[in-house]
């Protein structure tokens, strides 16, 4: 089992066995978390996921950064940003062509929002993947709208954005996909409703469940704990020593 869909993972298979290729260079969604400013208003901001030091871009570039960090130890690629995946098209297209020629004996995952579902999926073969993350942060129209601004730019509709995960969802589930949900835990717009949303999902298939911090503001802290906390009695396995790590980890952080 991939460590980060294990609700106690060990650090030292986190170090060993996979390796982030940062390649998803277009993210469309406008999350207010990406944003420093609403880090200013709640707290001391976190190292955000989906920060990186380098993008790859291209098939030569690709190729020499895979072979430079996969080694015998290595069982997982990872596609995590700094984008998301499903909205970097060209750069999606280009892996999947590389890793079937040369690295399909490895698992792969990605963590995405599920977002463009539709039109990714008659580019890659999605049937291909074993885990993969989405970030779900709410399935409330109202809560849509305040936490990606893409929605208050007319990009998206609150109702696509939801319909397109969930049917992501439903369609990795009934192909014995892995899933895995993110949620970024904010607790003035959709710290009320995560528990219930954690079961609607948990009952639709999603094997384990990820609630992300993005303060260390003590205030925070002690209503993500006891969010936390609500979500384990629940009997709703949840991980909860997630390392956030960049996109481009590789046996590092």
């Amino acid at each position: 089992m991939h460590f980060c869909f294990n609700e106690e993972n060990d650090r030292k298979l986190v170090y060993d066995e996979r390796i982030h290729i940062p390649i998803a260079n277009v993210c469309k969604l406008g999350c207010i978390y990406c944003d420093y400013t609403y880090h200013r208003n709640i707290g001391s901001n976190l190292t955000k996921p989906g920060t990186c030091s380098v993008l790859i871009s291209g098939k030569t570039d690709m190729l020499n950064y895979l072979s430079k960090y996969i080694s015998n130890s290595t069982k997982i690629i990872g596609i995590s940003g700094p984008g998301d995946p499903f909205l970097s098209e060209q750069q999606m297209s280009i892996f999947f062509n590389i890793y079937k020629e040369y690295y399909s004996y490895l698992d792969l995952c990605i963590c995405t929002s599920g977002v463009n579902f539709d039109s990714i999926s008659n580019i890659v073969d999605l049937k291909s993947l074993n885990y993969i993350t989405f970030t779900v942060n709410s399935l409330e129209e109202l809560s849509i709208n305040k936490i990606y601004r893409s929605v208050q730019n007319n990009i998206f509709t609150a109702q696509y954005i939801m319909d397109q995960q969930l049917k992501a969802i439903d369609f990795f589930h009934s192909n014995n996909t892995k899933i895995k949900i993110n949620t970024v835990f904010l607790p003035e717009i959709n710290g009320d409703e995560i528990l219930h949303m954690y079961r609607t999902l948990y009952q639709k298939g999603v094997s384990v469940f990820n609630l992300l911090k993005c303060s260390n503001d003590a205030d925070y802290i002690k209503k993500y704990n006891e969010l936390v906390e609500k979500i384990i009695n629940d009997k709703i396995p949840i991980i909860r020593k997630c390392l956030q790590c960049k996109s481009d980890s590789c046996n590092k952080f």
